[in-house]
């Protein structure tokens, strides 16, 4: 079989090259330096090395990368599916982490971590989604509103709505 031997840009940088071996069906992995990645479109090109006769065929190009997300206003709203994530830019290191997918407690979900003057923690991956809501302590001692329920007579008493 024949060996097709391609140069990998990403962005216009060199990042390694990748061999094809006829019409085989394989899997090559390249580490990209997270510097090349820009915000919107990236650019993969592949330049065979072997002239102008050197051909070969691609139908998938996949591209993983860590992501550090970063809280607003002392609370943030996000996903993890099977890869692990960072979270940072909490004031206070008593933050909360509610999984909102699963309602039993989130348990060793989090890590702690300060850094720069900032707190945050890392989120371990499950290996499947989870819908997470994190924020630091004090946001969840101070509710926006109370709204009192009326009791009416024949009706069971309910508690008073936090909004």
């Amino acid at each position: 079989m024949r060996t097709i031997i391609s140069r990998v840009q990403f962005n216009g940088s060199y990042v390694g090259m990748i061999n094809f071996t006829g019409t085989l069906n394989e899997s090559k992995q390249l580490a990209v330096p997270a510097a090349l990645l820009k915000e919107g479109a990236n650019t993969v090109t592949l330049t065979a090395t072997g002239g102008d006769l050197d051909f070969g065929a691609v139908d998938v190009m996949r591209l993983t990368y860590g992501a550090c997300l970063s809280a607003d206003n002392d609370s943030l709203s996000f996903s993890v599916g099977n890869r692990s994530a960072f979270v940072g830019g909490f004031s206070s290191p008593a933050i909360r982490v509610v999984d909102i997918t699963n309602p039993a407690p989130c348990r060793n979900c989090a890590q702690d971590h300060q850094f720069g003057g900032s707190y945050g923690f890392a989120v371990q991956s499950s290996g499947t989604v989870q819908n997470l809501i994190a924020f630091v302590d004090s946001l969840a001692r101070l509710p926006a509103a109370m709204v009192k329920n009326l009791h009416q007579p024949g009706m069971p008493v309910r508690m008073p709505r936090i909004c």
